[in-house]
């Protein structure tokens, strides 16, 4: 993949960072455009392309095939002689037909008696976690639901507009964001992006996740990636943070619905969590945005090596530590509901 790739990419040149206002925003929606099928039809020559195919059912196995390839040879035998009620072809093809029925209810019923036998097994043991794990996996089966793309589209849009006026308190965090963003801004989108460090960003990408609208996968520029993709790939970057141009790829997202809890009733649109997939681009022009800074030790959300079981043991130090001493302990706790989809503006003290 990576030569065919590097061949295709030969015939595609560098933006140019001086490009006029009224061009720059086709120049880099093109550019992103001709890497990306550059990319496709690289894996498809290599034949690393996904083939869309039926996945079977988990009861299914080879003597189901073989039935049912005998099942449909005695159809079509028994269609081309004119579908008779009675005579060898007739009782043959019943026949077949029966055994295929028997052999996949004992292949369903296996299945559910694998299940249960599971099940008994952690009962037996006493893992009780484990049982509990797999009676919630049984239980989530798929959402059945009445709602339609409109309805989602007709609520998410009004929960995420803001009709009324910004308070004092909001007009405060956008002038506190602003603020932080002209300080970013030397550090950041007058930079010039290195090829070496757009490099270590393909490698850092995380594998396994779906692709957004336009298809290409984090496989596709590990499998792919060369200096000529590296050099093409920080140049567009550098033009689209230089320039502030977003192109079209980026505003545009897949929204998978996922309802909140099994026991919420999945007609009421409120009951879902929407999670948009993005074009992979995006996580690594993201990469890029992040500046440096230096992060506050007792800080464990969203860090690497960290997790909530850190800070409990954290906070319970501390209040022994306080009733040791006799010293009061005051805590104050926040909690933000659907703070991403209300609070109008983030920043970063």
């Amino acid at each position: 993949m990576v030569n065919s790739l590097q061949s295709s990419l030969s015939k595609i040149y560098y933006l140019c960072a001086d490009i006029s206002e009224t061009m720059i925003q086709q120049a880099v929606d093109d550019q992103l455009g001709n890497i990306n099928q550059a990319i496709h039809m690289a894996a498809t020559e290599a034949e690393l392309a996904p083939k869309r195919t039926h996945r079977p059912k988990p009861y299914w196995n080879p003597d189901l095939s073989r039935l049912r390839d005998r099942k449909r040879f005695w159809w079509r035998l028994w269609i081309e002689n004119g579908r008779p009620r009675d005579g060898v072809i007739h009782e043959t093809y019943k026949w077949v037909k029966k055994q295929f029925r028997k052999l996949s209810r004992q292949c369903v019923n296996n299945i559910q008696q694998q299940k249960f036998g599971k099940l008994g097994s952690f009962l037996n043991t006493h893992k009780m976690s484990s049982f509990w794990n797999e009676i919630k996996r049984l239980r989530r089966g798929k959402v059945s639901s009445d709602l339609k793309a409109d309805d989602f589209q007709s609520f998410f849009q009004e929960v995420m507009t803001d009709t009324g006026k910004r308070s004092t308190d909001q007009m405060n965090d956008q002038s506190k964001v602003e603020c932080y963003a002209d300080k970013c801004m030397d550090k950041i989108h007058r930079k010039q992006i290195s090829s070496d460090r757009v490099s270590k960003l393909i490698d850092n990408l995380p594998g396994g996740k779906s692709p957004g609208i336009d298809g290409v996968t984090s496989e596709h520029l590990k499998n792919g990636k060369s200096p000529r993709l590296c050099d093409l790939l920080a140049n567009l970057y550098s033009v689209m943070l230089s320039r502030s141009c977003v192109p079209a790829v980026f505003t545009t997202g897949v929204i998978i619905p996922l309802l909140k809890k099994p026991t919420l009733n999945p007609n009421i649109p409120k009951h879902y969590r929407p999670v948009t997939i993005s074009s992979i681009h995006t996580k690594v022009v993201e990469c890029l945005l992040i500046p440096s800074y230096d992060v506050c030790n007792t800080q464990f959300g969203f860090r690497e090596g960290r997790g909530t079981s850190m800070a409990c043991n954290l906070f319970t130090d501390i209040i022994c530590h306080c009733k040791s001493h006799q010293s009061p302990l005051f805590v104050a706790s926040l909690v933000a509901e659907k703070c991403f989809d209300c609070l109008s503006c983030f920043f970063i003290c």
